[in-house]
């Protein structure tokens, strides 16, 4: 027996008792007693019996097997039974490896403050002690003689879902000796390392992948097992194909047993390669069960006989015959997690009450300074500046933004909200009101004039065009790229424009005409959007996050061309959402809130410019409904039919005429006997700046909207034209913009999260936009999402994020997540992740539709279904049924799978919501009800999960959610019984929001 190493501390490693003052760390093996923040935690006690995707290690001479189960370590007999919990705490603990003498597990534990780091626990003592201080650190191995540690330090943190093997993940080899804390470096230049292990000898092995090619290729992927030969070059050991994700030696047999994702397959197999170099297969799981990449396996000594885990289950692999056993256990669980916040109440104004704009945006001041144009209520409106106590005057009847004044100030331009969902350029004249003239339609943005007024230059398709004003003649100035915010020189010499390429935005100028020779004007390695030139070219201005910036242009361009991050400044915080400059001086306008302001630059001080706008919310007439059936609150049966009272948009009365009730100016809608239920939801969408006129909606019965992600701007704004229009659209609760980490999916589209300052600056500032909860990304890395959740809840804002795999689900549990959104494709849940989702009272938007080609399944189950007018609206949806190799039946089963997921989720608890991410267009929620229904869910609940479920996850059920007197009057009239056959609700006769029919059907052809 090989004696532990003496433990001595170095710059290397943090002791646990540091750890629990930066993160708030719980007793490791004793009581789950909190430490600090009293109440910030709670206690979750689970009896579980199967498990998810764990990493396995052995104890050494047969003493027990490790395993993880939701996030913590747990020890069991190689033949099963009860499970000794080894670690708690409301942190995620992974990847263990057991030293050689049974008294010491290395494992990754998130308790670092940096992230994901390398902690050994003593089993005696119960001890936790961190060992590495790294970015990341991930698979650690013990040498054969317990002095050192193998590990892999990555350069940046690991991709959270499963694009992890799409694109590569640089680290190095390291090698901690643990006696003198020295780290030694194996790899001399960083690349794509998966998994590393000791041989007999004390030789590190690490498996290296080299992706082939590009796209969406699970497997496409040569692996090497590499190692440092004696005369300290890197030797090749095993040449493998597909992606090798994790891998151990086998002294004993002198195999090699792997785990890769094979090419075109989106799923992976355990393999063995003896010295012949020839892989045998192991371990298949079932195709459709998706076999999951990452957590690790164990061998036992000899090679003959292997653990995994797979199905939800413990498993003991014969590896010569292939036969395989559980290993059966039971684990009393306890499980602590950050408290989640619950949402704020509805804000609505009130109806037919005048009230002061809570929202400003899109500030523009005229050439003379006589003038500013700038939208409220979601149109626009224009204000002298020539007077104190000057009255805004409202210059449109719908949707409008970014006004912009024509170079003598005779004429201004803005966008309009079109038909079809689409955008136009609308010309007007400054002085009198003439009718406005639009210049051109489709989904465009960031108008600007050239420099004589004869043209329009606007970002539209991710290029730039302008149009004529005289004759309207449309003409391309640079395509091929995503252009957007263009600036056109005083003397039309170049255009400069915002650009995005690769991960970051960077604005560019090009000549007049010659986009093709665009150069940049910027190198700079954080957020730069929607940026302005000055007409002189002096001045550089950009909205990062949510802040303005500048740069002085001259300056910064003078040594190098190019202007970099020192030489850019913020100028003012919050400012950044709406801004220009102000004419023929240095100085820009913006909006904060209700504010505007204007600032000199490069070091002003903000002065306000008073802008009072005076709404007035639209009054919703009294209305009875008669002859209706109404579905009761509990969605289980509807009454006889009656009278329904509704008066300022809210329900006054079911069946009794309320006291006071006064026939006159009443309207009347016979509803002839049909069937009332509330107005559905669509969980899960993401909206746009010209999001209030989504209504196609509600041609579907969709009346309210609870939107992932969209620009603040329109959310500003959202509040109040919910309340001054006719409601012709649906209600929208809104996250604003996704908080995404430095290197984000989707470049400047969204926030970008650098670090804790960041987080703990835009989670505020987000809730006083009026965010009605945080959207967290999968691009932010563990250790800020653990922030920007700590944050939400203390400024009463609940969190959402991604749940694609069981790690991301347990994560964002233990941080105190409200929301789960998607489901988890390609692998699935067990009862351990959800009876935790149960306990911890999850909401769960799975999001089948955009995830499993719900559409054409449902096909295949009643084509005749589809051969009638909704049937032609859902086919609309349908894709191929599979992508890759998977085949018709591999799809089919695969869902079958997922639907036991979703129907076992339902069993225990879980509260489903139903949500598309856009998927189907207007009747993807009503292909989401209908895949509930094949999963076996009742059609009364689901018909609950989309009406009042969903208000209560949105934390607006005293409003919402069903008909009861005092609630807002939303809802659907039908011709016939949901409760019989859910699909009666697609077409919906009438839709009433507020009170006000919003919708009529027409006739069925």
């Amino acid at each position: 027996m090989v004696l532990a190493p003496k433990r001595v501390m170095s710059s290397t490693r943090i002791p646990l008792r540091s750890t629990l003052l930066l993160t708030l760390a719980l007793s490791v093996s004793g009581p789950s007693t909190i430490r600090a923040q009293e109440g910030a935690y709670r206690d979750l006690r689970l009896a579980v019996d199967d498990v998810t995707n764990p990493d396995l290690a052995l104890m050494p001479d047969g003493e027990g097997l490790i395993f993880t189960l939701l996030g913590h370590l747990y020890r069991i007999s190689q033949d099963g039974g009860r499970a000794e919990q080894l670690t708690r705490g409301p942190f995620f603990h992974k990847e263990p490896a057991v030293s050689p003498d049974g008294s010491s597990i290395a494992l990754v534990s998130d308790r670092h403050p940096a992230g994901d780091n390398v902690f050994i626990l003593d089993l005696g003592s119960g001890e936790l002690d961190a060992v590495t201080d790294e970015i990341e650190a991930g698979r650690p191995v013990w040498s054969p003689n317990g002095s050192r540690i193998a590990y892999l330090s990555f350069e940046k943190p690991r991709y959270i879902e499963p694009w992890y093997f799409f694109i590569p993940r640089l680290s190095h080899v390291r090698v901690l000796d643990l006696s003198s804390g020295a780290v030694e470096t194996l790899t001399s230049e960083p690349a794509n390392y998966h998994s590393v292990d000791f041989g007999a000898d004390g030789t590190v092995y690490w498996a290296r992948v080299e992706r082939e090619g590009s796209g969406w290729c699970w497997g496409c992927a040569s692996s090497f097992i590499e190692y440092r030969a004696a005369d300290g070059t890197v030797a090749e050991y095993r040449a493998l194909d597909g992606v090798v994700d994790h891998f151990v030696l086998d002294d004993d047999s002198g195999a090699v047993f792997y785990r890769a994702a094979a090419p075109g397959a989106r799923t992976s197999s355990i393999h063995r390669s003896d010295d012949s170099g020839m892989p045998a297969a192991v371990y298949e799981s079932d195709t459709a069960q998706r076999f999951y990449w990452g957590n690790t396996f164990a061998v036992a000594p000899g090679g003959e006989q292997l653990f995994v885990g797979d199905m939800g289950h413990l498993w003991q692999i014969d590896a010569n015959r292939g036969t395989r056993f559980p290993v059966l256990f039971q684990a009393d669980v306890e499980q602590t997690i950050a408290r989640a916040a619950t949402p704020p109440p509805l804000r609505r104004g009130p109806y037919g009450e005048a009230f002061a704009a809570r929202s400003v945006l899109a500030p523009a001041i005229s050439p003379d300074g006589s003038q500013l144009l700038f939208t409220a209520g979601g149109v626009l409106w224009r204000s002298s500046l020539e007077g104190p106590n000057a009255v805004p005057e409202r210059m449109t009847d719908i949707g409008a933004r970014d006004p912009a004044f024509s170079p003598d100030g005779s004429q201004f331009v803005y966008s309009q909200a079109g038909g079809d969902d689409g955008v136009d350029l609308v010309l007007q004249e400054s002085e009198g009101r003439p009718e406005p003239r639009v210049l051109v339609s489709g989904n465009l943005f960031h108008p600007t004039w050239s420099h004589d007024g004869t043209e329009v230059v606007y970002a539209k398709g991710g290029g730039l065009e302008a149009v004529d004003t005289g004759t309207g003649a449309v003409r391309p100035v640079a395509s091929g790229d995503f252009w957007y915010s263009p600036s056109v020189a005083d003397d039309g010499s170049w255009i400069a424009a915002s650009r995005q390429v690769g991960i970051d935005g960077q604005i560019w100028r090009f000549s007049a005409g010659l986009p093709e020779q665009a150069v940049s004007l910027t190198s700079l390695k954080m957020q730069a959007r929607n940026a302005r030139a000055s007409a002189d070219g002096r001045w550089l201005a950009f909205r990062r996050n949510a802040d303005l910036w500048i740069a002085d242009l001259p300056a910064a361009l003078a040594d190098d061309s190019v202007v970099t991050e020192d030489e850019v400044s913020p100028l003012a915080p919050g400012g950044g959402l709406g801004f220009s400059f102000v004419p023929g001086v240095d100085a820009l306008v913006y909006a904060r809130g209700s504010q505007v302001f204007r600032i000199a630059i490069p070091d002003g001080v903000p002065q306000e410019i008073p802008v009072s706008v005076t709404l007035n919310a639209v009054v919703r007439p009294p209305l009875v409904i008669t002859n209706v059936r109404v579905l009761d609150p509990d969605g289980t049966a509807f009454s006889e039919a009656q009278d329904l009272f509704i008066g300022d948009g809210r329900i006054i009365g079911i069946g009794e005429r309320p006291s006071g009730w006064s026939a006159d100016d009443v309207m009347t809608l016979d509803a002839e006997g049909r069937f009332a239920i509330p107005g559905l939801w669509d969980s899960h969408v993401h909206n746009n700046d010209f999001g209030s006129f989504m209504g196609g909606y509600l041609a579907s019965g969709i009346t309210s909207l609870r939107d992932n992600g969209s620009p603040i701007s329109g959310v500003l704004q959202q509040r109040d034209v919910e309340v001054t229009s006719d409601g012709r659209f649906p209600r929208s609760f809104s996250a604003g913009e996704i908080f995404e980490g430095r290197e984000a999916d989707y470049g400047d589209s969204w926030l970008r999260v650098a670090d804790a300052d960041d987080a703990r600056s835009l989670v505020p500032l987000w809730e006083e936009f009026g965010a009605r909860f945080i959207k967290i990304y999968r691009s932010v890395p563990w250790h800020l999402q653990r922030v920007i959740a700590s944050e939400a809840t203390r400024v009463g804002l609940p969190v959402a994020g991604h749940a694609m795999t069981h790690e991301e689900a347990v994560r964002s549990i233990g941080m105190g997540f409200r929301f789960l959104e998607h489901d988890p494709h390609p692998e699935l849940w067990h009862g351990d992740i959800l009876g935790l989702m149960a306990a911890a009272e999850i909401y769960w938007d799975p999001q089948f539709v955009e995830r499993v080609n719900l559409a054409r399944i449902l096909a295949r189950r009643d084509p005749s279904d589809f051969d009638n007018e909704m049937g032609r609206l859902l086919q609309r949806g349908i894709g191929p049924m599979a992508g890759g190799n998977e085949s018709t039946g591999d799809v089919l089963g695969a869902w079958a799978l997922q639907a036991g997921v979703l129907r076992e989720a339902h069993e225990r608890g879980v509260h489903l919501l139903l949500g598309t991410d856009l998927t189907g267009g207007r009747v993807g929620v009503h292909m989401e009800m209908e895949g509930f229904r094949d999963a076996g869910i009742s059609q009364a609940d689901i018909l609950r999960m989309a009406t009042l479920g969903s208000a209560t996850a949105e934390g607006v059920d005293e409003d919402l959610g069903s008909l009861e007197v005092g609630k807002l009057a939303d809802l659907l009239l039908l011709d016939e019984d949901p409760l019989i056959d859910l699909r009666r609700a697609r077409l919906p006769w009438r839709v009433v929001k507020d009170g006000v029919v919003v919708h009529e059907r027409e006739a069925v052809r």
